[in-house]
């Protein structure tokens, strides 16, 4: 909703989890899941990279917006599985290499994975060792489908 000041509520929160759950481990990057130039331009902001930007400054790891883009224009993520998946194979690319890399990928909603395991995959052909996916929310299985479709099972 343009409420753009919840990233630092965001970002501070994930910070503390992820301690939580990594207290031995390192990240050697944060990693925002991107949108595509046109919706940043429309939306005026990634709310993904500025939740990254707060949690990266909070784990005290650099935040590399640049590392992964979205190459192509995508459909706004609805539907089912297989539709989420389809949507966003090869809409990511790797903007360099990330060789033994520690990669802390961030996204704010989490509904099929489809968008992480996508983004995952260009990171790991970067070179990346291990990608640990963070989000704020996630929607339970069964819960993400569209009122159409849900009307069509009925």
């Amino acid at each position: 909703g343009g409420k753009t000041l919840f990233s630092r509520e965001f970002g501070s929160a994930l910070a503390r989890r992820i301690r939580e759950m990594y207290p031995d481990d390192s990240f050697d990057a944060v990693v925002p899941v991107p949108l595509h130039y046109s919706r940043v331009w429309r939306r005026g902001y990634n709310q993904a990279a500025l939740i990254a930007a707060f949690l990266a400054d909070a784990l005290d790891v650099p935040c590399y917006t640049w590392l992964l883009s979205r190459v192509r224009r995508t459909r706004p993520q609805s539907g089912g599985r297989i539709h989420r998946l389809k949507n966003v194979r090869g809409a990511f690319h790797a903007g360099g290499k990330c060789t033994h890399a520690s990669i802390l990928l961030v996204d704010d909603v989490l509904t099929t994975g489809a968008t992480m395991r996508e983004s995952a995959a260009v990171l790991y052909g970067a070179g990346a060792d291990r990608v640990v996916a963070s989000v704020c929310a996630w929607v339970p299985l069964g819960h993400y489908h569209t009122k159409e479709h849900r009307r069509r099972q009925a």
